[in-house]
């Protein structure tokens, strides 16, 4: 049966990766060296660009194993990851600094 899908690439392995979709629907899919892999521009791609992150259009068959065994694989763009939020640098903090001497009893306040 004739099937397209579009997704994440989250496993890779030999001759195969697995896709989370939209709506987080798992599909494995199949490829050899009759699959026609190529970038989103027209660019040749090849089973090396198949990153975790990748996102990737397929277009094949859906067999009885669940597997879809492709045709054509389109690798569309790289998810990029956001930066991990780092603690050097500036820091705010929820009050300003206290001054030394003040008599105001903030001095003994807990943060």
């Amino acid at each position: 049966m004739n099937f397209t899908l579009e997704g994440k690439i989250i496993k890779v392995e030999t001759g195969k990766f697995t896709v989370s979709s939209e709506g987080n629907i798992i599909f494995h899919v199949r490829y050899d060296d009759k699959t026609e892999i190529k970038h989103k521009d027209g660019r040749a791609g090849s089973s090396q660009d198949f990153r975790m992150g990748v996102q990737v259009k397929v277009e094949g068959d859906f067999t009885e194993s669940g597997e879809i065994v492709a045709r054509t694989i389109e690798i569309e763009m790289e998810t990029e990851s956001k930066p991990s939020a780092s603690r050097s640098g500036n820091t705010t903090y929820p009050y300003p600094p206290r001054k030394h001497g003040s008599r105001s009893g903030d001095e003994h306040r807990i943060f």
